[in-house]
């Protein structure tokens, strides 16, 4: 019967040499390595779940655009409709200017 410490030992020793890591493993170790094991399982984990949610807000944000689209075209017609009513807004004024000093002088 084993006991466990060995179930431990040979259970990291068999998650390591599955991903490669064949260097010896010493029985002082073990609590360190473990440590070190659980922290690449949990940034491997965090990792997928960064890659996920990011992919997640690209694809919010591609929505976004597309529903956007049709109203940043209507603002640029906008902007230049009101862009010339402006300046024949200002033509008018100075006709206006011009004809009352025409008329006091």
């Amino acid at each position: 019967m084993t006991t466990a410490a060995e179930r431990k030992y040979i259970n990291i020793r068999k998650r390591l040499d599955q991903l490669g890591y064949r260097q010896t493993l010493t029985v002082e170790c073990l609590p360190l390595v473990e440590k070190l094991f659980s922290d690449l399982v949990h940034t491997t984990e965090s990792l997928r779940k960064s890659k996920l949610s990011a992919g997640k807000a690209e694809k919010e944000s591609a929505n976004f655009d597309f529903v956007l689209e049709p109203y940043k075209l209507e603002n640029a017609k906008l902007s230049k409709e009101n862009n010339e009513l402006y300046l024949e807004l200002m033509k008018l004024r100075e006709q206006s200017a011009q004809h009352l000093k025409g008329k006091i002088l």
